[in-house]
């Protein structure tokens, strides 16, 4: 992530193109061996359906380190990408 700040045009840019593609790439580097496939939503037929203890399917140890790893990283992206459209404060550079 690279903040430049402009005094003289009274703006801070914000780029975080190095950021994301970090995220990505450790996103696709701990999930390879998933199927990662497109779809419309991401709820499915049985979204409030409760599983039986015998059919919950945890995550292993590392999935679980990971996502606790990568979460808060995409929750840091979302906020900053949500606070440029809704005050325009940051500008992105991409």
């Amino acid at each position: 992530m690279i903040l430049i700040y402009e005094p003289e045009k009274k703006r801070i840019i914000l780029n975080m193109r190095n950021y994301v593609k970090e995220i990505l790439e450790e996103f696709e580097r701990d999930n390879e061996d998933d199927l990662i496939k497109r779809v419309k939503t991401p709820a499915n037929n049985n979204l409030f359906r409760i599983r039986k203890e015998s059919e919950a399917s945890y995550l292993s140890d590392q999935k679980m380190s990971s996502f606790i790893l990568q979460q808060p990283k995409f929750l840091f992206f979302s906020k900053m990408w949500k606070t440029r459209y809704s005050t325009c404060s940051f500008i992105f550079d991409y």
